[in-house]
């Protein structure tokens, strides 16, 4: 069973969400350069120093919010199996969801402005609980962050069709009520 392949866009999106903190660095970054240009001559050594720390820093900071987003990117799979999908994801620790078609409620594609500059998704899946092969009212969304939208679209064509095929064959299952 191979995974869906995901794509650069999505590696863009794990990338992008995690860019504030390197963002933030940056701004201190350049504010201590400003400030060594206003340091007094005898003291001008310190502004050098404090101008490679920070920049050091910088530099690993940047390698580490590369590194986070690459692991996010590797270790996010969909597989679609005959009769389920099943979502691993996680940098650290991993996160392994199984949802049988027959609980899913409905495949919505949401697209923010952001994604749609992008040419991503998010798949929100609807499933219904259940317990002791009877149905509960409560539903848990599932969201799918950072899809390609033509794989969103794909997976939620895959996904619909499906769940109802499952639901059509549960229905003829059914006794006739008396």
């Amino acid at each position: 069973m191979q995974p869906e392949k995901l794509g650069a866009k999505t590696f863009v999106i794990f990338l992008l969400k995690r860019l504030p903190l390197l963002i933030v660095f940056l701004i201190i970054l350049a504010a201590v350069i400003f400030a060594k240009a206003y340091l007094p001559e005898n003291y001008s050594q310190y502004g050098v120093l404090a101008v490679t720390i920070f920049t050091v820093i910088f530099f690993f900071i940047a390698a580490i919010v590369l590194l986070m987003a690459w692991l996010e990117f590797a270790r996010y799979k969909i597989y679609l199996t005959q009769d389920s999908i099943k979502i691993n994801r996680g940098i650290i620790s991993e996160e392994q969801i199984g949802v049988p078609f027959r609980r899913i409620q409905d495949a919505t594609i949401k697209r923010g402005i952001f994604y749609q500059l992008l040419g991503a998704s998010a798949l929100v899946l609807n499933v219904i609980g259940e317990e002791g092969g009877q149905s509960l009212a409560e539903e848990t969304k599932i969201i799918l962050p950072a899809l390609d939208k033509n794989l969103a679209i794909k997976l939620q064509d895959q996904i619909l069709k499906e769940a109802e095929v499952e639901e059509m064959s549960m229905r003829k299952e059914e006794p006739p009520a008396a």
